[in-house]
């Protein structure tokens, strides 16, 4: 069953049973985009050259009850548990499309399922949807406006879409400090827009925060490469 979660450092609130325990520094591997998950890279140890037949066996069956749960899904649109594990087995092999399809019939047998929403947004923004994502993290807030992650998750949606509103992405990740001042993922992306708004003294002040807060924090090196480029465009801008 698909649970709401929290989330993430850099989109906020997957759900558990669509990424356990994941955080959205597997979504996002620096603060300025989001990217698909990477394959693993292939085993160099350990490596048998035989087939396991085991193995063979279980990933069959894994297949094969994968195909029965679409199936009822799909015969029994009134199942609302059956649409959800449809979306999870989808979602899981990156067939986004089809996961918003079955997450839609969801949300119309309870439309104020909130781990709904919070699945719908969170796949939209993975897909680069950021209007239709900031609508449901817009609904989620209705809801539980003192949801961090989501107030986060809502201001990236203005972060990284195609004509970024930085305003109102600062807007929400400020709001997000004010709740948490120790909150990482807004301080992250305090950075990033402050650093894409052109306001360098601000984007260094809240580097050097994030810093307190967490000098292991792995995004540091990026920002900190961001910033140092952004001085160096402006001192190339001012030579004569």
């Amino acid at each position: 069953m698909i649970r709401k979660s929290n989330i993430l450092p850099g989109i906020a609130g997957l759900m558990v049973g669509f990424i356990v325990g994941m955080s959205i520094a597997n979504w996002l591997n620096h603060p300025g985009g989001a990217r698909r998950p990477q394959a693993m890279p292939p085993q160099t140890q350990n490596v048998s050259l035989s087939p396991d037949p085991t193995k063979a066996v279980a990933d069959q069956q894994i297949m094969e009850g994968a195909a029965v749960t679409i199936r009822q899904a799909k015969n029994e649109p009134e199942n609302f548990d059956a649409q959800l594990q449809a979306a999870e087995i989808y979602y899981q092999v990156g067939g986004y499309e089809q996961a918003i399809e079955f997450l839609q019939r969801a949300n119309q047998l309870r439309p104020h399922s909130v781990e709904v929403m919070v699945a719908l947004g969170n796949i939209d923004f993975i897909i680069g949807r950021y209007q239709e994502a900031e609508q449901w993290f817009t609904a989620v807030l209705k809801k539980h406006p003192n949801d961090i992650n989501m107030r986060t998750n809502l201001g990236m949606t203005f972060l990284f879409r195609e004509q970024p509103n930085l305003e109102r992405a600062l807007i929400e990740f400020r709001r997000s400090l004010n709740l948490n001042p120790r909150h990482e993922p807004s301080l992250q992306n305090m950075v990033t827009a402050l650093a894409r708004k052109g306001d360098r003294a601000q984007a260094q002040l809240m580097l050097e925060r994030l810093e307190r807060v967490n000098p292991q924090n792995t995004a540091l090196d990026k920002l900190r490469l961001e910033l140092s480029q952004m001085r160096t465009g402006s001192a190339r801008t001012a030579e004569p």
